[in-house]
């Protein structure tokens, strides 16, 4: 009887684990289509198995700002998680990101930054005003477990939950502790934006 029940377990274990190694590749060939679909990011590497999916790659994309075309620039970013909206994912962007085009680089960028929370998977494909006004008028909102992000001195590191206003500007609540913002001033005063 106890070698039935052994081999009963075996098999469901078995069983278990293929259905999980399907699901996996499944996901990973759902989320390489959608990637393919969107000339703006360029995948280097996805893999992971059988843990957490790990997407490294860049993304380039080109978007007006006041009639102005502006390119935003990831040189380098890697997201790691299971697609699955209840678990967190964490999005790191070791060399930052930063805008070009009629913009100040020195003012519209940031050297590093990272964000862990559960992927918005109701998050519109089209980021324009239609799209994001529907998007949070549905409830669309961002949850941050944690973020960090890096610009020379100015540093900061915390949690909350994002949305957007009804002019579509960021609103939310944010917990964050904060270093180098008096340079960061004094940068900005330079810059004659303060």
């Amino acid at each position: 009887m106890r070698k039935k029940i052994i081999v009963v377990l075996c098999l469901l274990l078995l069983v278990c684990a293929a259905l999980y190694t399907g699901w996996w590749f499944v996901i990973v060939g759902i989320v390489k289509s959608q990637i393919k679909e969107n000339p703006d990011i360029q995948i280097t590497h996805i893999g992971g198995f059988p843990g957490p999916m790990v997407i490294e790659g860049s993304f380039s994309a080109t978007r007006l700002w006041q009639d102005q075309p502006q390119k935003i620039i990831v040189p380098e970013f890697t997201l790691r998680g299971f697609p699955i909206q209840i678990l967190d994912a964490t999005l790191t962007l070791p060399k930052g990101l930063f805008v070009e085009g009629t913009l100040d680089r020195e003012i519209w960028a940031l050297d590093q930054l990272e964000i862990k929370g559960p992927l918005p998977l109701d998050f519109p494909q089209v980021v324009d005003q239609a799209a994001m006004t529907a998007w949070r008028d549905a409830g669309g909102h961002l949850t941050l477990n944690h973020f960090s992000f890096a610009k020379g001195d100015l540093k900061a590191e915390g949690a909350g939950t994002l949305t957007l206003d009804q002019a579509l500007q960021p609103s939310g609540l944010i917990n964050a502790r904060i270093s180098g913002h008096i340079e960061y001033l004094n940068f900005l005063v330079t810059k004659g934006m303060v």
